[in-house]
């Protein structure tokens, strides 16, 4: 066995011991982040917010998206990673 760790607890980790180090790789997960949200964004034809780091106890790495147009449902690819009644908020 060994002792498995997400990327944002191993983030949360290097903070407490080396912050300087830790502000390096948040910068390079959220550039990867926003990649990724752009390349989401464009396929299901969605906005998506600037991808930032929230910590463990809230939701991580995270980017918000949000809804291109008026009354636009929550696409099936996004569903079940959030709460989707906050879709369109």
């Amino acid at each position: 066995m060994s002792y498995q760790m997400k990327l944002d607890e191993m983030l949360e980790a290097l903070q407490s011991v080396n912050p300087e180090q830790a502000a390096i790789h948040v910068r390079a997960l959220c550039a990867v982040g926003d990649s990724m949200a752009f390349a989401l964004s464009v396929a299901l034809d969605i906005r998506a917010g600037e991808t930032t780091m929230q910590g463990v106890a809230f939701a991580g790495i995270c980017c918000p998206f949000n809804p291109k147009h008026e009354g636009q449902p929550l696409p099936d690819a996004l569903d079940g990673y959030d709460n989707a009644e906050e879709w369109g908020e």
